[in-house]
């Protein structure tokens, strides 16, 4: 059975190039709407991924039932912070 830390890889790696292309665009172009809301939602996603890695207090599992929800629910807001910021960057 893979790790359960496993899963908080794909959230820091987006949330890290989100950031980071958010990042680039607001010191080009000077901040933006669309551009802080990037760089915030890579932020997050970021935190996200660090606090499954590191298994902080609300990202520590309990059960299985609990574990599986939780992924679900995390696995939501990186997609989200993911699409967002491919948006942000296309337009």
């Amino acid at each position: 059975m893979p790790s359960k830390k496993t899963i908080g890889i794909a959230p820091l790696v987006t949330g890290i190039f989100l950031a980071s292309q958010s990042f680039g665009q607001i010191l080009d172009t000077g901040l933006s709407l669309w551009a802080g809301i990037s760089f915030t939602g890579g932020f997050s996603a970021i935190l996200v991924g660090a606090g499954i890695l590191l298994q902080w207090g609300g990202f520590d599992t309990e059960s299985e039932e609990t574990s599986g929800r939780l992924t679900t629910m995390l696995l939501g807001i990186a997609l989200v912070s993911f699409v967002v910021g491919a948006a942000v960057a296309i337009i």
